[in-house]
């Protein structure tokens, strides 16, 4: 498992049978409430590779 946190901005990556599960969202009231975003299962390494990069330029709103 991959996981990236900054500050209330999250994203996850899990291994799964048919690829990788990625997850992407921010926090809330100091970390009680996990907001999501977004998810998706990719099927390849790049597709998830990429999916975390513009997860985060969208959460930071900075070019990965």
């Amino acid at each position: 498992m991959f996981e990236w946190k900054d500050h209330s901005r999250y994203i996850e990556v899990l291994p799964v049978e048919t690829g990788w599960f990625v997850v992407w969202g921010r926090y809330e009231d100091q970390g009680r409430r996990k907001l999501i975003a977004g998810n998706r299962v990719y099927t390849t390494c790049d597709g998830a590779r990429r999916r975390v990069a513009d997860a985060a330029m969208t959460l930071t709103r900075r070019p990965a």
